[in-house]
């Protein structure tokens, strides 16, 4: 009876996770009332992202756990030439691991006992 319940509930989380539409990490901080130089920070202290080349990385630890996407933009340089760059996006399932992390003042292993339930 109570799976019958929860049903709906866990069909949309599972698709929303397996969604890969992403999000820049400005909208994730602005769900978490912070900006996204401090939220970018605070991932890079806790070795979740570090910053090289003028764009963020997910560190190797978190490569393989399908958090991110990346978006490539096109910008006008200074001698009028055309440059692009990527930037690093999260889909949902990496929106929902930052949202643990925060409610666990960054703490992976709490935020994944979250996740999981088991909190």
């Amino acid at each position: 009876k109570e799976l019958t319940a929860q049903a709906p509930k866990a069909e949309y989380y599972d698709k929303t996770l397996a969604s890969t539409d992403c999000i820049t990490t400005t909208q994730v901080a602005d769900d978490l009332g912070m900006s996204a130089k401090a939220l970018n920070a605070k991932l890079r202290d806790n070795g979740i992202i570090y910053h090289q080349s003028g764009q963020w990385h997910l560190t190797a630890r978190f490569k393989t756990w399908n958090l991110h996407g990346t978006r490539t933009y096109s910008y006008t340089k200074e001698d009028g030439t055309t440059g692009t760059k990527q930037t690093l996006v999260w889909n949902q399932r990496g929106k929902r691991f930052i949202l643990a992390l925060y409610n666990n003042d960054f703490s992976v292993r709490e935020a994944i006992a979250e996740i999981k339930g088991e909190m």
